[in-house]
């Protein structure tokens, strides 16, 4: 393109216009360092000028001290002289004392004042001339008391000679004080002179600085239209860039729309027939299945749950993106939706011979308001990770409540969560961007793990949307640590044990043998929480010299089935074969994930096998059933006779709003010998046993419209509105589908005494019955009429 004649004149030679715009640059730059230096000055100035007043203030607060200091003077002396006059010695004794104490005061505050100075000759000047003051102040405090004690004599010409004297040196202090202030009145105006002197140099700079800018400002308008054919023509550029950035911005806005819509729309065609998947599974769990296939259900529900997550992930990651994405806050047990991601991944580590570890504090589990579904999520994923790049050893995930701080108001706490493993570790350099979107650890072709690298930015994002940060700490060759802390609010929690159980428990010697250290610990902590007295034994050969060499006595052992050398079975035929060991009860863990029929079991001597992970839950309903089954029960027939009264005056309500549930509850209780009465939803019960014609009532937990909850909340508030003793309480057992997944706790959270979990046989039933009339039966024994 040819440069225009006029420009041609404008622009001799083409390094022109980079060199006039290199000289406006250092124009400007000049401009802006006298702009720097004028704004430099007038703060100076204004910093004399404020340092002036100051020092103005400074001064009269001296002078006015002086002042002062001549009255204090003159007060002091006056009694000397109003005596010959008043004839009162005690009143001017005491007016002597009121003003030698003023003037010291007075003096005191002058020097103070006067010492502050900054030049050291003339503070010492002026200090120099209020010590010639002072002095003569004693001479005269001296004298003035001479007077009137000669006074008081009656010695009159004494008296007077000592009123000169006095007035003397009153004279003295005077001349004393008046050449302080004249000192200070000099030096005050050299000070002004010399501010005024600094301040004038400083304007005298200013008026050169502005002379200075503008005579560059000048220069620059000289050179102004020399380059306004450039700006023009940087203008018309920018306008055609910025159009086409606009095209750009608007096509990609479009694309974005396009794969959102798609995005929403394979969702829905895949939710669609996931829905059918996880109702026909949940039909499923309500029919009769034994524990085996319950389980196995439980887990294709929870699995297609998990998958429908997985499904909502890209949905998620455009909304955060967007920034439409919003977190829900509604009541939950974080303890078990670890259990649950657990669980659901125990398979795949199994599968791989990893050890799965859940680690739950001892104030746990807690139910908290939050959002469950994106905690599974960021849970599910971190702890597929960690079994994803771990090849041998364990992978654990922990939850704890840190200790109380600040945040802990209105039952307001931190809950950690973590996941660890006993993998590779990540090298540094990968920490810094393992947070990325479509990032991993291992970027190559020849990765072992596949994975778009999606899973950590959204967990990342997830946690902060929901109040925390996502670390990592990952020596390298260690191992990894994710975990992350949430601010919960907190549910009032019924203890986990009730106090019967915990009676049961304390005191029993139990005898827990795992290689794994890790999981030796969480299970001690846990079983002596529980008040049970606990030795541990990492081998199958240190287990058996615990139970046949030393004299304690153990009630039961917890057997891992896994372990090097001598394994859990068969250090239970072992034990089994010691006829002294007969009574000893034994659990089996295992991480195969499958169930031995009762038949097996006791062909193998076994009373109970539970899966790793093991909750809570589960371990507290295995101890406490194996102490039932321990205890001399006589059958039901007698049970029923040796309690006649409570069985057939019992009546039971019964709220339950399936049908077929309906029946099967009502016969059993009927074949048992109880009066029931049977309503469908949770309102009715709620009429029902406000009538108070009931002894207990069996609650179905989730009905349409009232459910289980809510009516046992607003019937507890009834009883407590109505001044019912909590002891007098009308006993609530819950009747509940799933008691593994922290509905045991929201009943008990609820105001409900017990529970039963569904499906239920009778002499389930009947014993809940039973436990809670006979406790409400000594409740009313007890409490005085």
């Amino acid at each position: 393109m040819q440069t225009p004649p006029a420009e041609t004149a404008l622009f001799p030679a083409a390094t022109r216009p980079a060199s006039w715009q290199l000289l406006y640059g250092l124009a400007a730059l000049v401009i802006l360092l006298i702009v720097g230096l004028d704004q430099y000055l007038g703060v100076q100035v204004n910093e004399r000028f404020a340092q002036s007043l100051v020092d103005d203030r400074e001064w009269a607060l001296r002078l006015g001290s002086l002042s002062d200091l001549r009255r204090a003077a003159g007060d002091a002396n006056s009694p000397a002289n109003e005596i010959f006059a008043s004839g009162e010695v005690d009143v001017e004794r005491e007016r002597l004392k009121i003003a030698s104490q003023s003037f010291n005061e007075s003096l005191a505050q002058s020097r103070q004042l006067f010492g502050t100075h900054p030049v050291q000759a003339e503070r010492e000047l002026m200090l120099h001339g209020l010590e010639s003051a002072e002095q003569a102040a004693r001479r005269m405090l001296v004298q003035t008391d001479q007077t009137l004690s000669r006074y008081a004599a009656q010695n009159l010409d004494a008296a007077a000679r000592s009123m000169a004297e006095a007035d003397r040196s009153y004279g003295h202090i005077q001349d004393s004080i008046r050449s302080v202030g004249q000192a200070a009145r000099n030096i005050q105006k050299s000070q002004l002179d010399t501010m005024a002197a600094t301040v004038e140099h400083y304007r005298r700079l200013e008026l050169f600085s502005m002379v200075l800018v503008t005579a560059v400002t000048l220069g620059m308008l000289l050179y102004g239209f020399r380059i306004r054919l450039q700006m023009e023509r940087a203008a018309a550029e920018k306008a055609r860039h910025t159009l086409e950035l606009q095209a750009a911005k608007d096509a990609a806005d479009t694309a974005s729309q396009a794969k959102s819509q798609f995005l929403a729309n394979m969702s829905h065609e895949i939710r669609t027939p996931m829905n059918g998947v996880l109702g026909m599974t949940e039909l499923l769990l309500g029919t009769a299945l034994n524990d085996q296939q319950r389980r196995f259900a439980d887990s294709a529900h929870r699995s297609g749950q998990a998958l429908l997550g997985v499904i909502n992930d890209v949905l998620d990651f455009s909304k955060i993106e967007s920034g439409k994405f919003e977190v829900e806050s509604l009541p939950f047990n974080p303890c078990e939706v670890a259990y649950d991601v657990a669980e659901l991944l125990a398979v795949q580590a199994h599968a791989k011979g990893l050890e799965v570890i859940c680690q739950m504090g001892q104030d746990l589990p807690i139910r908290a308001y939050g959002d469950a579904a994106r905690l599974r999520q960021v849970l599910m994923n971190l702890l597929g990770n960690a079994i994803k790049f771990t090849e041998r050893g364990h992978v654990m995930i922990s939850v704890n409540k840190l200790p109380a701080s600040s945040a802990a108001h209105n039952h307001a706490a931190l809950v950690e969560f973590s996941v660890s493993d006993s993998g590779p570790g990540i090298s540094p350099a990968d920490q810094a961007r393992v947070f990325e979107a479509f990032t991993q650890g291992d970027g190559t072709r020849t990765r072992r793990h596949g994975g778009t690298g999606l899973g950590l930015a959204i967990s990342s994002q997830l946690v902060a949307m929901m109040g925390g940060k996502l670390l990592l700490e990952s020596p390298p060759g260690e191992g990894s640590r994710f975990w992350f802390a949430l601010p919960m609010r907190l549910l009032p929690e019924a203890p986990m044990l009730t106090d019967r159980e915990a009676s049961a428990l304390h005191g029993l010697q139990v005898l827990v043998v795992d290689d794994n250290n890790t999981n030796l610990d969480i299970l001690r902590h846990q079983l002596t929480a529980w008040g049970l007295r606990v030795d541990t034994a990492t081998s199958g050969q240190q287990a058996l010299e615990l139970v046949q060499h030393r004299p304690v006595v153990h009630d039961l052992a917890i057997l891992d089935v896994h372990m090097p050398g001598m394994n859990g079975l068969a250090l239970s035929e072992r034990i089994r074969a010691n006829a002294k060991l007969d009574e000893l009860k034994i659990i089996m863990l295992s991480s195969a994930g499958l169930d031995i029929p009762s038949v097996g079991l006791a062909r193998l001597g076994l009373s109970r096998w539970l899966s790793k992970p093991v909750r809570k839950l589960e371990l507290r309903r295995a101890l406490i059933d194996l102490l039932a089954d321990a205890m001399p029960v006589a059958p039901l027939p007698s049970l029923e006779s040796q309690q006649p009264a409570a069985r057939s005056s019992a009546r039971i309500l019964l709220a339950e709003d399936h049908p077929v549930n309906q029946e099967v509850a009502a016969q059993m209780l009927r074949m048992a010998g109880y009066e029931v009465h049977v309503v469908a939803d949770g309102e009715a019960a709620l009429e029902a046993a406000r009538g108070g014609q009931f002894d207990l009532v069996l609650m179905d937990c989730l009905m349409p419209g009232t459910d289980g909850f809510e009516a046992t909340a607003r019937l507890r508030e009834h009883e407590s509105n109505n001044g019912v003793d909590p002891a007098k309480r009308l006993p609530i057992v819950a009747l509940t589908a799933n008691a593994m997944k922290g509905d045991v706790e929201a009943c008990l959270a609820a105001g409900m005494d017990d529970y039963v979990p569904k499906p239920f046989t009778q002499e389930q039933l009947i014993q809940a019955i039973e436990r809670r009339l006979r406790r409400a039966s000594s409740a009313d024994q007890n409490v005085p009429g």
